[in-house]
């Protein structure tokens, strides 16, 4: 009988021994854009909607995520806008243009400036009708 208890015991050592803890997978954070490290995507919203320029032959432009990045569209020009490292808010233009996001006293984007060849292009964001 004491034979029996032993190999018991042993057994069941050897499988609790065995067994694994159980834990949640992390979900993996978006990686930062490879360009910058201030950048990533997950904040895009922060960029994203519709602005009204000023000055040029179309009236607004938009900025959406497309395949991952953040992308303009406006006037019948559309590329995709990559982070500028080290400049916060800063972004190429499919190497024509530089847009530079400003931000209110809230730290909110209000809006952005355009340097397209010298000339400089102010957009403010509208604000989405409720």
């Amino acid at each position: 009988m004491k034979q029996l208890i032993l190999v018991f015991l042993v057994a069941l050592f050897l499988n609790i021994d065995s067994l694994s803890a159980q834990t949640t997978p992390t979900p993996p954070t978006p990686p930062r854009d490879s360009t910058s490290g201030w950048f990533n995507i997950s904040d895009s919203a922060s960029y994203t909607g519709k602005y009204k320029v000023e000055g040029v032959p179309f009236d607004y432009m938009d900025i959406t995520v497309k395949e991952g990045k953040l992308y303009f569209t406006g006037g019948g020009y559309e590329g995709i806008l990559s982070p500028i490292a080290d400049k916060k808010d800063t972004f190429d233009a499919i190497g024509a243009a530089v847009f530079t996001f400003t931000r209110g006293p809230l730290g909110a984007v209000e809006g952005f400036k355009i340097d397209y060849n010298g000339m400089v292009i102010d957009g403010k964001r509208e604000v989405p009708q409720k």
